[in-house]
């Protein structure tokens, strides 16, 4: 029967004990089902567990015959199925500690959920809080390219004042040899600048930036609050919570460089 494993295990007949282990380690990995999605990959994986489990076991029950011949069916069934549960024993370890690393990334990770909700929640109260209104006496106009190194495209223009600036989409203000009166409307907090107001040649207009952290990524700010209460109070399977700490943590992302660039 040992010729017949050694077969299994593409080995010849006066294979050494490291030749065996060696064989094994190459085609557990070949043929392990985690890695090769062929039906019959799982089959041939116990096959080889079943091989290597007799070849390396210290004490054979029954003798040992010299020329192949094919096993005893019992015989056979008891080294299948030991291998299937061998096979099944691993499974099960590979699930538990993928199950534990995701159990920890999580628990980190509630450390940054809760950076996350205060700072949300100081977003909203920045924004629904009444806004303030700032005199500014200066204003300079800086044009915006975006693009490759090599193919730069016009696309917004930056409205300094003294205190503030305002990103708005190109071609919307032109720039008079002086204006009447010019104001910022901003949050309260975090001084984001969300109008300017300019009285020109007795006309006022009004700009709004193009986008911002309150504008087009401002929907980012609810849709952390839903993320964040899936997270904490419906979504209990880790595999589920670590979805919605990236896509979370995606989020995250997008709003401090709408916040600190923008």
């Amino acid at each position: 029967m040992r010729n017949y494993y050694l077969e299994i295990l593409e080995l010849p007949p006066n294979a050494t004990e490291k030749e065996i282990k060696t064989a094994y380690r190459r085609l557990s990995k070949k043929y392990h089902p985690d890695r090769n999605p062929q039906p019959e990959a799982e089959d041939k994986f116990i096959e080889i567990t079943q091989a290597y489990d007799y070849l390396t076991s210290p004490q054979p029950t029954y003798a040992e015959p010299t020329t192949y011949r094919e096993p005893e069916v019992s015989e056979y069934e008891r080294w299948r199925q030991q291998a299937r549960e061998r096979v099944r024993q691993q499974k099960r370890e590979e699930a538990a500690a993928k199950e534990a690393l995701i159990r920890k990334l999580v628990g980190y990770f509630n450390f940054v959920a809760a950076a996350i909700f205060i700072f949300n929640i100081l977003l909203a109260t920045d924004y629904l809080l009444p806004k303030q209104r700032y005199e500014q006496r200066s204003l300079r106009i800086e044009k915006v390219f975006e693009g490759s190194r090599y193919h730069e495209t016009y696309r917004y223009d930056d409205l300094h004042f003294e205190d503030f600036t305002l990103r708005i989409n190109k071609g919307e203000f032109v720039m008079k040899e002086s204006f009447e009166r010019a104001e910022v409307i901003a949050t309260c907090i975090f001084k984001k600048p969300l109008a300017a107001i300019l009285t020109e040649g007795g006309q006022t207009n009004r700009y709004e930036p193009a986008y911002g952290i309150y504008q087009f990524f401002g929907l980012t700010i609810p849709v952390m609050f839903l993320l964040l209460g899936l997270y904490q109070f419906f979504v209990k399977v880790p595999d589920q919570q670590l979805s919605l700490a990236i896509a979370m943590f995606i989020s995250l992302v997008i709003q401090l460089l709408a916040f600190f660039i923008v």
